[in-house]
């Protein structure tokens, strides 16, 4: 796999297919202010990227995330009820889309995806794999064999994956020289940061923790 330039033309058409969301990260620059703005960022973003590309870097500034806990239900009180929000920079999303469209064209190209897979993979979803499962085993039991089946969670599973078992994956698909180093660089001195809003008498308070490093996991809320 090459990662080649990209264009004004696909920068646009990528900002263009955002939601025009208002959460922001650390930089503050939502989704809906890029899109506004969409036309005169369009051709400093494109030099970043083909940059980032050509020396194999992901931009240190873009791997910050901020974390914010969000109450799943329950007792306000009770920490376990909360589960964390990652707020990527949308310009690392915006990389992150260019980058993509490689890599999938690459694995579809050349069927380094398993067709039993249906998770992550473009007109496929958890209704797609129920009804394959569902056809396999009514044909099974039409032809009165027996089927077994496993069914596994993996707990935490984005969280704990390790960058050296990804980077090796991805070396065996054919992501080698200065496309791996470009994955390395955008998997590896990644932080995060929890950040909390309060109001106390109509004010306002944000609230964030020191900022910490991350040595696993993949980013949440990417769509990488």
């Amino acid at each position: 796999l090459v990662l080649w330039p990209t264009n004004h033309n696909e920068v646009l058409k990528t900002i263009t297919s955002f939601k025009p969301k208002t959460s922001a990260d650390h930089d503050e620059i939502s989704s809906k202010l890029m899109k506004f703005c969409a036309n005169e960022l369009a051709s400093p973003i494109v030099y970043l990227i083909n940059r980032s590309i050509y020396q194999g870097v992901f931009p240190t500034k873009l791997k910050a995330a901020k974390v914010y806990p969000k109450l799943k239900n329950g007792d306000s009180t009770v920490i376990g009820n909360y589960r964390p929000i990652s707020l990527l920079s949308t310009f690392s999303k915006l990389f992150e889309e260019i980058t993509l469209t490689r890599l999938m064209g690459h694995l579809l190209t050349n069927n380094l995806l398993l067709d039993e897979q249906h998770g992550f993979v473009s007109r496929r979803s958890k209704t797609t794999a129920k009804v394959s499962i569902t056809e396999h085993l009514i044909q099974t039991m039409e032809n009165t064999d027996t089927t077994i089946a496993i069914f596994m969670d993996y707990s935490k599973a984005f969280n704990s994956l390790r960058h050296d078992t990804l980077l090796r994956k991805l070396k065996n698909m054919g992501v080698k020289g200065q496309t791996a180093k470009w994955f390395r660089s955008y998997l590896t001195s990644r932080t995060q940061a929890v950040e909390v809003t309060t109001v106390n008498n109509r004010m306002t308070q944000k609230t964030k923790s020191t900022e910490i490093s991350v040595s696993r996991g993949v980013p949440r809320g990417s769509s990488m």
